[in-house]
């Protein structure tokens, strides 16, 4: 059985990189001091993990209302790290401490046994001694409504974010926006399986890159999938 949910999630083309900026930092600042606090309230069910920049954070319980229907996770996390080259100069690089903080909350809401809604903000900021230029408040809004019962499901999501991920062609890190929708449809019958998705996306650059302007790269992209199988045969 094929699975679009997964296929066509743009926001995860913003985060497919092989070394980010910040874990880069990481690597130049291995005693940097890392503070993280989520929810540790009524324990009950494993949680899910949180996202807290790049690290997945397992919290120590849920923080439950509605009858157990509405989790919150509360995030936070501060950080000081070491910066060989933050203004990526090929020669006369100039180094500099810089702090790292960021807010954030994750949500998850079941409406009824078929229903749910999921949603993650996140705010954060860095900022530099002496590197002004490289200053960053960046966030992320998420939006997930899922519904799946015996014969049918829907996926819907959409949301933005803004970072400065370094292009994988190049390495360096370029301020951007980053704007995204998805959604699928899939309906099971006894022997038949057919759905369709469909996905957009935005990006918007807020710097010139090394070898192009920032209007030159801003790019619209929009795709469309439909499938359908049929079993065969006969049950014994």
């Amino acid at each position: 059985m094929r699975n679009l949910n997964g296929i066509y999630k743009a926001r995860q083309n913003v985060r497919m990189k092989a070394v980010s900026m910040r874990r880069s930092l990481m690597l130049f600042a291995p005693v940097a001091a890392v503070l993280t606090i989520a929810s540790t309230l009524c324990a009950g069910d494993a949680p899910t993990p949180v996202t807290v920049r790049d690290f997945k954070v397992q919290p120590g319980g849920n923080l439950t209302y509605l009858d157990d229907r509405l989790e919150l996770h509360p995030k936070a996390l501060l950080s000081v790290g070491y910066d060989s080259n933050p203004l990526q100069k090929s020669s006369g690089a100039k180094k500099d401490w810089f702090q790292l903080w960021q807010l954030g909350l994750e949500s998850r809401l079941r409406l009824t046994p078929a229903d749910r809604i999921e949603a993650e903000f996140d705010i954060f900021g860095r900022n530099y001694a002496q590197a002004d230029s490289r200053d960053i408040v960046g966030g992320l809004v998420d939006l997930r409504v899922r519904h799946q019962t015996t014969t049918a499901k829907w996926y819907v999501s959409g949301g933005w974010e803004r970072g400065d991920d370094p292009l994988i062609e190049t390495g360096r890190a370029v301020k951007k926006d980053h704007f995204n929708g998805y959604g699928e449809g899939v309906y099971f019958g006894n022997r038949t399986q057919a759905g369709v998705g469909v996905q957009g996306e935005r990006i918007v650059y807020l710097e010139d890159g090394a070898t192009f302007a920032a209007s030159e790269r801003n790019r619209n992209r929009a795709d469309l999938i439909m499938f359908g199988n049929r079993e065969s045969g006969s049950e014994t």
